[in-house]
């Protein structure tokens, strides 16, 4: 394998002709800028199927004023039942700030019932 890239970088060295590059363009308006909302939370990323595992919540945020703690594990938010972090982004989006939203973590082996009011994202 370091033969072959070694090849190349040779055979490129030596023509006379230099490589061009071109910059792609990219719509700006299709970048989403993130969620709309933040709530504090400090998501274990590991894959689940059973919930949201936190590993920390943000001094001061929603979901510290919500009661939330690390080692939570959210179920569901508002309607929509939390399996994985997928879920969990697919919920986000979803939140409105300065609206009180439902919450349910799994604090150990005991299932709370909470309410958490996301904040617009500065």
């Amino acid at each position: 394998m370091l033969a072959l890239v070694t090849r190349i970088i040779l055979n490129l060295d030596r023509d006379a002709k230099r490589l061009t590059f071109a910059t792609a363009k990219s719509d700006a308006t299709q970048r989403t800028g993130g969620f709309r909302v933040y709530l504090g939370t400090i998501p274990n990323y590991a894959e689940t199927n059973d919930g949201l595992l936190l590993d920390g919540v943000r001094e001061d945020s929603p979901a510290a004023k919500a009661g939330l703690k690390a080692g939570d594990k959210i179920v569901k938010i508002g309607s929509r039942e939390i399996k994985n972090v997928y879920d969990y982004t697919f919920a986000l989006g979803e939140l409105k700030a300065g609206q009180e939203y439902p919450i349910e973590v799994m604090r150990g082996t005991e299932r709370l019932s909470l309410k958490i009011t996301p904040e617009a994202r500065k």
